[in-house]
């Protein structure tokens, strides 16, 4: 057992930075496998594809076994289910990589191991990189082309390929996909799954595309100068120079320019409320005529001009808040760290 750990654990590096697991190394691995669960005294584990679960053997060992479409990816032992399951939750045995029921790259609430992020160039000079790695993932897909990507099986989530006519819906009410153009193209996978499945589409459809391993953002130092005076303006990206207010309504445009498969959710998620105070950032269009039939001055806090009103790509729209006070600094500052943009003030 102590030797599959250790060969589990080679493999995981090579699983982490998304290449190719040597041809002996997976030798190892199966002969491993295979001599383990034969000496597990002829005993029978019925367990269903794509499954896992714990059945209590002769002698009170404790066996599981990890499928994957249908096929034999983990496996670790234990005397009791306190050793078995400390065994699966260390990260050589992680199902992070290989088991495609697990949490989104961005989602909070389910803890694992840090992502990396990454790059996707192309020939022809395009890159993306986002600070969401689904993102980076579904525009290198589109670039490539989501009808041929359709093709590749090289990946497989639950029996979905990674672009496909069909939705997965489970009772959890889990996010596995994100509709695109009329395809689901599947998001939830770690970093090094994405780059896995970026590079088989890629060589299927012989597009020489270089994926770069990132380090993550530096952090943007917290005392950040308070603008002065109403009349200060600021240049997004060394773009014309705006009054403060409007830099916040072209930063957000920018976004959806850059990101132009963002929900109205996606874009509240990444312009959090408290950056602005007491009203948010940004708030959609049929919730701000709600509320200025109680109150004469809503419309004041908002840009309202047609021109102004957003989209989002599920169809919501939604605006811009006009007040920016001493709250301005800070997104500034979230600017700089989620996006990697500039907003300065022009002196």
């Amino acid at each position: 057992m102590n030797k599959l750990i250790e060969l589990y654990a080679k493999r995981k590096v090579f699983e982490d930075y998304g290449a190719t697991i040597p041809d002996t190394l997976a030798g190892e691995i199966k002969e491993a496998e295979a001599s383990i669960l034969a000496s597990i005294n002829n005993e029978i584990v019925d367990i269903a594809p794509s499954s896992m679960d714990v059945e209590n053997l002769a002698g009170n060992v404790i066996v599981a076994l990890e499928y994957v479409d249908g096929t034999l990816s983990r496996i670790a032992s234990g005397i009791n289910k306190q050793d078995i399951f400390s065994t699966l939750d260390m990260t050589v045995l992680s199902v992070a990589d290989d088991e495609a029921d697990e949490p989104d790259d961005d989602n909070p609430d389910r803890s694992r191991s840090r992502s990396i992020p990454f790059a996707v160039k192309f020939p022809d000079g395009k890159v993306f990189r986002y600070n969401k790695a689904q993102w980076t993932l579904i525009d290198s897909l589109k670039h490539m082309g989501l009808e041929r990507a359709s093709h590749f099986t090289g990946e497989m989530f639950k029996g979905f390929p990674l672009v496909g006519k069909r939705q997965r819906i489970t009772p959890d009410g889990q996010q596995w996909q994100k509709q695109i153009d009329g395809w689901w193209i599947y998001i939830n996978m770690s970093n090094a799954r994405k780059i896995r499945c970026l590079e088989g589409v890629a060589k299927m459809l012989n597009i020489p595309i270089t994926i770069e391993l990132l380090e993550p953002r530096p952090s943007v130092p917290t005392t950040i100068e308070i603008p002065k005076g109403k009349n200060a303006t600021f240049s997004l990206n060394g773009s014309a120079p705006l009054k403060k207010n409007r830099s916040v309504l072209e930063t957000v445009r920018l976004f959806l320019k850059e990101i132009p498969t963002a929900t109205f959710e996606e874009v509240e998620s990444q312009f959090p409320k408290h950056l602005q105070g007491s009203y948010g950032v940004v708030r959609t269009l049929d919730d701000v005529k709600e509320r200025s039939l109680r109150n004469k001055t809503e419309n004041d806090r908002w840009f309202l001009d047609p021109s102004e009103i957003l989209n989002s790509a599920d169809g919501v729209q939604f605006v811009v808040s006009t007040e920016w006070g001493d709250q301005f600094p800070q997104f500034q500052k979230h600017v700089a760290e989620a996006f990697d943009w500039t907003l300065d003030e022009v002196k």
